[in-house]
């Protein structure tokens, strides 16, 4: 899910990580010295042609962090302490977590998403419906699979009008509806099946139907962390349930996905994609 700053530093605008964001998670089996960090970082920045920062830690005690790249409105090159706005953690741990429930029989990876995802709006005190969004992926009787598989046809939310609006509103938690009403408004990439084409509103669909499947009334009860193995749900990755100011993809040594000099966007993003 995504995390909003509440503003960037001597000029440096939000919108320009929500753009273009590389978030590099190194881990080595020697210490990595802060000029080889700057190095690959170097190198990211310009294959991307995006802004980078890199974080790594070679011990409890020790952060080391590089960044490299520029605002592209500004042209102030990118600090370390400068907050950006990064999503999509989470997308392997929401496939993950459909593989489990595919196992335990909990849902059917083929079957049609629409009457699950209904019926997890509705639990959710909306009135919107599947086919009055998607009526195309609806007809197709678009499932689970291909929603996990990029494959529905299903435009994105995430594109620039509606995430100037987002971030111009500050830190308002925002509804699913919103998000999914945004994607309805956008031209739909293709046919459903007929091509892979990235959306996180997939996502935010595939995690409907997970809560539709298991009766659940809120997002937070889609608990995404099932999907880490137990020994692991306390090191290096974790991804809890609830709001992001509690909870989040978390880095190996910070508190629960927060530090000092973070702000998290107050927005519950268990089903954000």
């Amino acid at each position: 899910g995504p995390r909003l700053p509440r503003g960037g530093e001597d000029g440096v605008r939000p919108s320009l990580a929500m753009a273009r964001l590389a978030v590099l998670l190194l881990a080595s089996a020697h210490a990595l010295t802060v000029e080889e960090m700057q190095t690959i970082a170097d190198a990211a920045s310009a294959k991307c042609e995006c802004a980078v920062q890199m974080a790594y830690k070679p011990s409890a005690a020790q952060t080391l962090a590089v960044s490299a790249g520029s605002d592209p409105v500004s042209r102030r090159p990118v600090r370390t302490t400068d907050t950006l706005l990064f999503g999509s953690a989470t997308k392997p741990y929401t496939a993950a977590l459909a593989m489990q429930l595919a196992a335990a029989g909990h849902i059917d990876l083929d079957a049609p998403a629409a009457p699950l995802i209904d019926a997890a709006l509705a639990a959710l005190g909306s009135n919107a419906t599947f086919e009055a969004l998607f009526p195309a992926a609806a007809r197709h009787a678009v499932s689970v699979h291909q929603l996990l598989a990029m494959r529905s046809g299903i435009a994105d939310f995430d594109v620039p009008d509606f995430d100037a609006a987002l971030l111009a509103d500050g830190l308002r938690p925002h509804a699913l509806d919103e998000f999914l009403a945004a994607a309805a408004a956008q031209r739909p990439p293709c046919a459903p099946g007929r091509c892979v084409a990235y959306s996180s509103t997939n996502y935010i669909l595939a995690g409907l139907a997970m809560l539709g499947a298991t009766g659940g009334d809120a997002p937070s009860a889609l608990d995404q962390s099932d999907a880490v193995p137990p020994r692991l749900r306390h090191r290096d990755a974790f991804v809890d349930a609830g709001p992001l100011n509690r909870s989040a993809l978390t880095i190996g040594g910070l508190t629960r996905g927060k530090s000092s000099s973070v702000t998290m966007w107050d927005q519950d993003a268990t089903l954000l994609g």
